[in-house]
């Protein structure tokens, strides 16, 4: 029994490995297909995300589960701001971080190349705003579609509130975070537990 134990967690780790690693070494070998499929991505994400959360907002609201189809229309009706929520701080960043390459460009233009050196604290303050909003955009990303399902905004005021949020209640954002994080870590063990069992 000791030997299949060690045998499934063997299988455990190898599969956690899959999964982190597959999308790793996609992501190195084609990049570009990679970053192609952001859009879809968002957009189911959205979509998915914003059925669980304009049901769950009907129930806590009204007392009431709402269909699923219902739920799924009204999704598919704001599937542009759910897109616009997931993607948009991303496409910020990448259109941020696209600048930085004419800084470097402009070093080698004779007669520019002192102004674009005394400047050089641009890019570095622009790399730290891409960096920042990376950051603050995964740490609100669960609260983005929530924002447009349940609030009734648009992407720009999801983002802002969800934004807002983080940057103005870190200490109970990150009290909510290890909450999940213990809840997923013990539903985990409860799952390999009876894995074990059965």
């Amino acid at each position: 029994r000791a030997r299949t134990l060690e045998v499934r967690e063997l299988e455990y780790i190898a599969a956690a490995q899959t999964f982190v690693g597959t999308p790793v070494a996609l992501l190195r070998a084609h990049p570009q297909w990679i970053l192609g499929l952001l859009l879809p991505a968002a957009v189911l994400w959205g979509l998915l995300g914003g059925v669980i959360s304009r049901g769950a907002s009907i129930e806590f609201a009204l007392g009431t589960s709402a269909p699923w189809s219902k739920c799924m229309g009204q999704a598919l009706s704001r599937w542009q701001s759910l897109a616009m929520a997931t993607l948009g701080p991303l496409l910020l960043a990448a259109i941020v971080l696209a600048v930085l390459p004419v800084f470097g460009k402009l070093l080698d233009v004779r007669g520019v190349q002192y102004v674009a050196g005394a400047l050089y604290v641009v890019p570095l303050l622009l790399s730290f705003l891409a960096a920042g909003l990376v950051i603050v955009f995964l740490l609100s990303l669960p609260m983005l579609v929530a924002g447009v399902m349940s609030e009734g905004g648009e992407a720009l005021e999801a983002v802002q509130r969800a934004f807002a949020y983080v940057l103005a209640q870190p200490a109970r954002l990150a009290g909510a975070l290890l909450v999940l994080s213990v809840l997923g870590v013990a539903l985990l063990a409860l799952t390999a537990m009876l894995t074990q069992l059965s």
